[in-house]
């Protein structure tokens, strides 16, 4: 099958990182070390919530089921914020790309480093008086710089923890420094733009960081680089706030990944599902005679539910709460969708022979060429026994299909991935 030449830098992407070796450490990342959540003590007779339903261990549970509704049309939007990242960059800062650019949005900067072949964009539009929404979208591979970056991929590899010894494929990692830098800036500065305008400060931030192919991958780093780093980006005054008048600036953070290859290793697809727990949920240590007593999805249920007979002999467990209770932190939620195609070849690269793993969680768009005739399956993440934070890549999904190839990979639904924006 036939594909644009000009994409031939995911085809090198093949290649490389199925001829390189495996992983070695190649420096230490800025990653400081956030402390787990405390840990509080609650009264056995508090009715709990059920947990959020992140985790599946049995194969009736990691059976992928079709989803439809407001889901569905995220997704779908978010694949075309992707696909604008593709357009002639005159046309992105105009935000005049057809269909990919939603009316309402303007474009605040633009990043571009030719030099490297990358590129990103900055856009955001006000929905109401206190309440806006930003996009955050990385291009992927389309032009020979980068094809150039992608013949690295196997041999430079990045500790990016090592306190959890989790590490990422080194030429995506060099990519995002040399961007991240100028985007941390601008993003800095748009969040106080709309924050401090004393006409209309804004109060709820929505993100979306987004990305296809190597934008994907960048826009994973992003994504954790953002969480790291969310009190420099909305600092807090001397009253411990963070708004000038005393009121807290809530963002709600969403990470979409399209036809993204496998970012890291195991350890580090497990730090970004931690992650995702942490802004999902708050815990609590509760006795595990009470946990054990629930049945699953009733109050009290926990991720350690199904293995009750391990539970008996634990005095305490850890019990995931409902969200909403951990009120006043800036980061307010974060939620992680990883979009793939039909039999997109890149999704099942670099191999996980050599170690590497892909991050919750899977949303598989099956075949078809228009958002009617296609569906969208949410593909449950499979929970390791005795592990409640880890989980494995569902095999049923995108992972199963054969003949996977380059075709599936520049179409979802009816958005293509190049530099025609009609």
């Amino acid at each position: 099958m036939r594909f644009p030449i000009w994409n031939l830098g995911s085809l090198l992407l093949l290649v490389s990182t199925s001829l390189g070796s495996g992983y070695v450490s190649g420096g230490s990342h800025s990653y400081s070390e956030t402390p787990p959540p405390t840990l509080t003590t609650i009264p056995a007779d508090l009715e709990l919530p059920s947990p959020p339903p992140l985790q599946h261990y049995g194969l009736w549970d990691t059976l992928p089921r079709p989803i439809t509704g407001p889901k569905v049309e995220a997704l779908y939007q978010h694949t075309l914020w992707a696909a604008a990242a593709y357009c002639l960059p005159p046309a992105v800062r105009a935000w005049d790309c057809g269909r990919r650019c939603t009316k309402g949005f303007q474009v605040y900067h633009y990043a571009d480093r030719p030099d490297m072949g990358l590129a990103a964009y900055l856009a955001y539009r006000l929905t109401d008086q206190r309440t806006a929404e930003i996009i955050l979208s990385f291009r992927g591979s389309s032009d020979p710089h980068t094809w150039l970056y992608d013949l690295q991929f196997a041999s430079l590899n990045y500790t990016y923890d090592p306190i959890r010894g989790a590490k990422v494929h080194g030429g995506f990692y060099r990519c995002f420094q040399a961007i991240q830098p100028e985007i941390h800036q601008q993003l800095t500065n748009l969040i106080a733009d709309l924050t401090q305008n004393p006409d209309r400060p804004v109060e709820t931030i929505q993100m979306v960081v987004t990305g296809h192919s190597l934008g994907g991958a960048l826009a994973t780093l992003a994504s954790l680089d953002i969480v790291q780093r969310i009190d420099e980006l909305v600092p807090t005054n001397p009253n411990g706030r963070n708004r000038p008048n005393g009121a807290d600036i809530e963002i709600d953070l969403t990470l979409t990944t399209i036809g993204g290859p496998r970012v890291g290793n195991r350890a580090f697809a497990e730090l970004v599902y931690e992650t995702v727990l942490k802004y999902t949920t708050t815990t609590a240590v509760v006795p595990a005679a009470q946990v054990s007593n629930n049945p699953p999805g009733s109050g009290g249920d926990s991720l350690l539910s199904d293995y009750r007979g391990q539970m008996a002999a634990a005095p305490q467990v850890v019990v995931f709460l409902d969200p909403t209770t951990a009120t006043g932190r800036t980061l307010r939620s974060f939620q992680v969708n990883r979009l793939t195609s039909n039999n997109d070849l890149i999704p099942t690269l670099p191999p996980t022979l050599l170690g590497f793993y892909h991050h919750p969680h899977e949303y598989w768009v099956t075949l078809g060429l228009s958002r009617h005739a296609t569906q969208v399956m949410e593909c449950p993440d499979v929970k390791v026994p005795n592990k409640p934070t880890s989980i494995r890549e569902n095999p049923l999904c995108s992972k199963a299909q054969p003949s996977p190839n380059m075709g599936a990979h520049m179409y979802v639904w009816d958005i293509s991935f190049g530099p025609w924006c009609l």
